[in-house]
């Protein structure tokens, strides 16, 4: 014959006071507090605003600016925005060379060239000078200064 009430097996035995639903609990201990409710309700406001402007709810977090990374690692991801902004190196361009005594408007008698040495620049071709692509001359004031004479071309 068939038993459908069988006596149960107790596998996990409580001693009294262990078991949280044995003890006489008042019902305040299971209400929450009104300072839970106000935070619960200050965080359900902010859901909402967040879901109505169309932000994600949980925004994926910024990677740290410290973390090491592999910088010849050919297996990046080259889509993601946050490892292209920080993998972008900016090398500066190198820096202008200052303009020498020869380049100013008045430069020493030593720059100055001779006569003679004035008639040979001339007669060398612009496309076959190297360092000296003009022919220094002094000038008593900058104001004095002509135009450069191929701004034009």
């Amino acid at each position: 014959e068939f038993d459908p009430y069988p006596d149960t097996i107790e596998y996990v035995q409580f001693k009294r006071g262990e078991n949280p639903f044995d003890m006489d609990r008042p019902k305040h201990q299971f209400t929450p507090r009104k300072g839970e409710v106000m935070k619960v309700g200050r965080m359900v406001k902010h859901m909402k605003a967040l879901l109505k402007m169309g932000k994600p709810l949980n925004p994926p977090k910024k990677p740290d600016v410290d973390t090491p990374y592999l910088l010849w690692d050919d297996n990046i991801d080259d889509t993601d925005p946050a490892i292209k902004r920080r993998q972008r190196f900016h090398i500066p361009p190198p820096p202008v060379k200052l303009p020498s005594h020869a380049e100013s408007y008045n430069p020493s008698p030593e720059f100055l060239p001779t006569q003679a040495e004035a008639e040979a620049f001339k007669r060398i071709p612009s496309n076959a000078r190297k360092d000296n692509t003009f022919l220094p001359r002094k000038y008593n004031a900058l104001r004095h200064v002509p135009v450069y004479e191929r701004t034009v071309e």
